[in-house]
């Protein structure tokens, strides 16, 4: 009997190698497509085959096509490539960002075309800067909302709208099966940490292992966050592909948040490194607050996080010192 087969754009990235490892375990067959942009190759499942390919240009589509004759037509697609950083490259790169148009558009496309079902990894930055400012301690954010006042911080924010916007519309017009996620802020494992380019969990790891003399916070400290362990997210994405709504985003993330001054203290104490924290206000901080409410995808589809952040984090610093030692 074939094996179930599976599409998994951006697959050995954070997230997606961490999804691609659940599918395999689970014996399905799987075909990344990815960049290696943010990735790197040894992060992918042994079991799991992978095409570099550039998803803005058509290159790619020939050979999934007959990868598909090969080992049977694809049951999905799970779709998370995109240019992608932390708040420091997102704000410094933004018409990078413009290339994710180009990227759903191909990887969209070619599902409708071919009746692929789709799961659409998109992101809290969908969220309008109105309803997570400073002036108001505002409740999470609830699915509804992305499409009110809209009014995202960033780029990168309006282009991965435009993508919901684009998956709903070919579901009309074409009957392309589809589901999205909204995930908040995840880390862990087999993200390169990067203080420049990375998020704000990595990127705290590196400052405290790497560097000398007290730990740079980047803002006040005061802005907070909630922030989801990469494999709680994994399994959050599969649960929604299978008992999710079609055309219904699903919020994925922690539901208590934390300030990034707790943040910091909290990577201070993994790393063993007793550093002090400073803070500097001339870097970005991003929004003053943004906390997921997970109401609807626990009452629908029955998934909640269960990883607490300082394991998280006591996780995510062994690895990147793992790591560090071997290419730093």
């Amino acid at each position: 009997m074939n094996k179930e087969t599976m599409l998994c754009t951006g697959g050995v990235g954070m997230i997606g190698s961490a999804l691609v490892n659940r599918l395999c375990e689970q014996g399905k067959k799987v075909l990344v497509i990815d960049d290696l942009s943010r990735g790197k190759q040894e992060f992918l499942h042994p079991q799991a085959e992978l095409l570099i390919r550039d998803l803005q240009e058509n290159t790619w589509q020939d050979f999934t096509d007959n990868f598909q004759l090969h080992y049977g037509r694809f049951s999905a697609c799970l779709h998370l490539a995109c240019k992608i950083g932390g708040v420091n490259y997102m704000l410094s790169n933004e018409l990078a960002s413009h290339k994710n148009a180009a990227i759903d558009w191909n990887v969209l496309s070619y599902c409708a075309e071919r009746k692929i079902p789709l799961l659409y990894c998109s992101t809290a930055c969908t969220y309008s800067v109105h309803v997570q400012t400073a002036e108001a301690d505002h409740p999470p954010l609830k699915e509804n909302e992305a499409l009110q006042n809209t009014a995202p911080e960033s780029i990168y924010g309006y282009c991965k709208l435009v993508g919901e916007l684009t998956v709903a519309r070919h579901a009309k017009e074409s009957g392309l099966s589809w589901k999205v996620v909204r995930m908040f802020n995840v880390f862990g494992p087999r993200e390169v940490p990067n203080p420049q380019t990375g998020h704000v969990i990595p990127a705290l790891i590196y400052k405290c292992l790497k560097e000398p003399g007290d730990l740079e916070v980047w803002g006040t400290g005061q802005q907070f966050r909630s922030f989801l362990y990469v494999d709680d997210a994994a399994d959050g994405i599969l649960a929604v592909m299978d008992k999710g709504l079609p055309g219904r985003p699903y919020n994925l993330g922690w539901p208590e948040r934390v300030t990034i001054k707790e943040l910091a203290e909290m990577v201070v104490k993994a790393t063993e490194t007793n550093k002090k924290l400073w803070y500097n206000l001339d870097r970005p901080m991003g929004v003053f607050g943004r906390t997921a409410d997970i109401s609807r995808v626990k009452a629908e589809v029955g998934w909640e996080p269960k990883t607490d952040l300082y394991s998280g984090i006591v996780k995510t610093v062994e690895w990147c010192k793992e790591w560090m030692q071997q290419n730093i």
